[in-house]
């Protein structure tokens, strides 16, 4: 125990001695960051009046925070050493989802455990209750039984799960409990007769139940998007077998709001409290509409909607106050085909609104643009030869002056060198690579310690004939917090 404990405090002043002498060691030359300009294609006069702003940090205690004027040769870097681990707080928009209870896999009790739920099965104990109790109710004591089970003839509508996710907390409404079972009510989303699921359940001897499983068969999944505000979320959803069932009249298309509400003495700790029974429907939508992304501009009023209709992608802007929504501006974005994924169909990956306009970004790294004239967006730019850098699909920042979009992304998933790309309204007018490179070398007697951001850490331990190796975790920093682009 003591050699443990003493073990413990050599590492721990091995660690901040380490940390004190490379803050001592890059405090004279904090300033001394290179940055080198490399125009890949175009023109570089496009890029005139840019500036990139780039943060890297060592073992989340060394930060540099570097901004750079594109064409003026000189950074200017701020350097700090904190003495407690510096945290980057991912900014959390929040998440809503829908989803169906149909496949929770299983649930089961080591021998000599109280067994499952006895002999029967009360609703709001499991999902699928009535299901699984029925058969139940026909395994004898000793079986194990397996079934497929039509949904339909247990339940008229899908039993739903509403699960919200806002500051890094997450809260799961099932609507087999409680005061839950309002989702169901509310939705009412008709079970497809085709639905199967497959359920086993196994008793023992004394003809309780230890072990029930539940697949489902039928895939069912239902797409959706959200966007929080200060009080409330606005949402939508698709069940993927719309097309394929019969709807009855219900709560089944719609845009909706449901406002909650977070303790002031709590606010930013993920506690919020929501009630069911308050949500609304904010506006219609119309069949077939499959909602992809969604982004709320509060300030102005706005929400923004991209959806799929048949094989066209398109951008909804609305008029939303107090969970009411009406539809400003529905604008074509693109022409799609086939299965979503595909190369005429990729993935979409993100829309990020600004006063300036709206960007959407596919996964194969094509993207849109769409710019305020007036009072309605106007489409600027679609590039479907696609951004000539694969890891802008992945995280991206960018800014527009009126006539120029610059894109910017990490070169590199763990470089802090950053790939340019400035287009203009006849297409791409340059890009190029802020390159960025810093290496200290730091001796000492009996151990080496080398820093070099962005790369990796590497000393040898005096008290052990080891090398470690630490990398810049720059996974840890939210690129918004890493990187920005901004024309002056």
């Amino acid at each position: 125990m003591k050699r443990a404990l003493f073990t413990a405090v050599v590492l721990f002043l091995l660690a901040s001695f380490f940390l004190g002498a490379a803050w001592a060691a890059v405090d004279g030359q904090k300033e001394e960051i290179l940055i080198t300009e490399h125009t890949l294609e175009g023109d570089p006069e496009k890029a005139a009046g840019l500036t990139v702003r780039m943060v890297s940090q060592w073992q989340d205690h060394l930060v540099w925070d570097t901004a750079y004027g594109w064409g003026s040769g000189k950074p200017e870097s701020r350097f700090a050493f904190y003495s407690m681990e510096k945290s980057w707080p991912k900014q959390d928009t929040g998440s809503l989802e829908l989803s169906c209870t149909t496949n929770w896999g299983t649930v089961r009790v080591e021998s000599g455990e109280e067994p499952v739920y006895g002999e029967a099965f009360e609703e709001g104990k499991i999902s699928l209750a009535a299901a699984v109790n029925g058969v139940a109710g026909r395994t004898k004591a000793g079986e194990r039984r397996t079934e497929t089970v039509a949904l339909r003839d247990y339940y008229p509508y899908y039993p739903l799960e509403l699960q919200l996710n806002k500051d890094g907390f997450d809260v799961y409404y099932d609507s087999e409990d409680e005061d839950w079972e309002v989702l169901t009510d509310y939705f009412r989303i008709p079970v497809d007769e085709n639905h199967r699921e497959e359920i086993t359940v196994e008793k023992n001897e004394a003809g309780e139940v230890t072990q029930i499983q539940c697949s489902d068969q039928s895939e069912t999944g239902i797409w959706g998007c959200s966007a929080f505000g200060q009080q409330g979320v606005y949402f939508a959803y698709y069940l993927e077998q719309a097309g394929k069932i019969s709807k009855e009249p219900g709560e089944n298309y719609g845009l909706y709001y449901l406002p909650y509400v977070e303790e002031e003495e709590k606010r930013g700790s993920g506690s919020f409290t929501v009630n069911p029974c308050e949500i609304r429907k904010a506006c219609e939508l119309e069949p077939g509409v499959v909602p992809i992304a969604m982004e709320l501009d509060e300030r102005e009023e706005r929400l923004y909607l991209v959806s799929r209709e048949e094989e066209t992608v398109f951008l909804s802007i609305y008029r939303v106050e107090e969970g009411k929504a009406a539809i400003l501006q529905k604008l074509p974005v693109r022409r799609v085909s086939g299965e979503p994924g595909g190369e005429k169909n990729p993935y979409f990956r993100d829309l990020s609104v600004k006063a300036s306009g709206a960007l959407m970004v596919w996964a194969d790294a094509s993207f849109a643009f769409a710019v305020w004239n007036g009072e309605e967006l106007e489409l600027w730019r679609l590039e479907e030869e696609k951004v000539p850098d694969a890891l802008f699909a992945s995280e991206r920042v960018w800014d527009f002056d009126g006539e120029r979009l610059v894109l910017g992304n990490f070169a590199d998933t763990m470089s802090v060198s950053v790939s340019l790309h400035v287009y203009e309204r006849d297409g791409l007018a340059w890009r190029g690579l802020c390159e960025y490179n810093k290496e200290l070398e730091i001796e000492q007697t009996d151990s080496a310690l080398r820093i070099s951001p962005p790369e990796t850490v590497y000393y040898r331990s005096p008290l052990v004939d080891e090398d470690y190796y630490l990398s810049v975790r720059r996974s840890r920093i939210p690129v918004e917090e890493m990187l920005k682009v901004k024309w002056e």
